[in-house]
């Protein structure tokens, strides 16, 4: 977003209970991730297409990218990693319900968060957080993810869904404090 600085925070929910509830629009559906677990499938180029285009102006995405996150894992994400489809039957959006190994164990993740520049805005973001979130509740007691201060619209969608500004993560209070001046919110303390 023009103006405000590219920070990388986390955000962190305590707990996995009240998950808000979104449907997809009309006529949308989901449809699981199809991967082969030790080659390039049809998914892998849908999910770096798709990532590369909602994260241009913050980042390139490439098949490395999906290989570094993923490599080895591919067999996981039929049960972890969704694909929007919209009415004409084209990949509009994509995210992942993850893992990360903490201290305390393993904690849920959500993961590579992606909605085509063109369709953002219709409530595609809440519907496939209810997605992830819900599958993230069936394992973890609580969840995490990794996001940046420019990109207020999905942290609004994060703050709505119950997660907190990581205070600990190296540069919170700069990235935070640029999430608040542009952001307001009653989990920020500013609204």
């Amino acid at each position: 977003m023009k103006g405000v600085n590219d920070i990388p925070v986390g955000m962190y929910r305590p707990h996995m209970d009240d998950i808000p509830i979104h449907q997809l629009p009309e006529g949308h559906s989901f449809r699981s991730f199809h991967s082969a677990e030790f080659e390039q499938s049809d998914d892998t180029e849908r999910w770096v297409a798709i990532q590369a285009a909602a994260n241009a102006t913050f980042m390139k995405i490439t098949m490395d990218t999906f290989q570094n996150d993923f490599g080895g894992l591919g067999k996981c994400l039929a049960d972890r990693s969704w694909f929007v489809v919209s009415p004409e039957g084209k990949d509009i959006a994509s995210i992942t319900a993850w893992w990360r190994d903490t201290p305390n164990g393993p904690q849920g993740l959500i993961h590579w968060v992606a909605v085509l520049p063109e369709c953002q805005g219709r409530g595609i973001g809440k519907a496939i957080m209810t997605k992830a979130m819900l599958r993230l509740k069936d394992e973890y007691r609580n969840a995490y993810l990794n996001t940046s201060s420019a990109r207020l619209p999905a942290i609004k969608v994060y703050l709505d869904f119950g997660f907190l500004p990581d205070m600990e993560k190296d540069r919170a209070k700069e990235g935070w404090a640029e999430v608040r001046q542009h952001l307001k919110h009653p989990a920020l303390g500013n609204a």
